[in-house]
């Protein structure tokens, strides 16, 4: 998410530009989702070492992280200038998620 909202804030003008163009010409419902794919190859990658659980659906996490980029980036470009913080958003909203990928330890009593 740190290297997305990097790409983002290279040329804010810009991606504030061409966001609102790129959804109004329908691709978020029309082009293939590559990040979800990227990001689904993540956790794939994540439960084949055991850091993620084996219980979680790989293509449903990709697409919930891609939702996450996008919905901060969406908020982002809507916020006056400098009162949103993209990357501590993607940050703050993918640390809320991410727990939910975690591993659960059983405790014992």
């Amino acid at each position: 998410m740190s290297i997305l909202a990097a790409v983002s804030l290279e040329d804010t003008a810009q991606t504030k530009a061409v966001l609102p163009a790129w959804v109004r010409a329908g691709f978020p419902l029309h082009e293939e989702p590559y990040l979800a794919h990227m990001f689904s190859g993540f956790i794939e990658a994540g439960q084949r070492l055991g850091d993620i659980s084996p219980d979680v659906d790989a293509a449903l996490a990709g697409n919930l992280l891609r939702d996450v980029y996008l919905g901060t980036l969406y908020r982002w470009t809507q916020a006056p200038d400098g009162e949103a913080d993209l990357e501590a958003d993607q940050k703050t909203a993918c640390s809320t998620l991410l727990d939910g990928l975690l591993p659960r330890c059983s405790s014992t009593k």
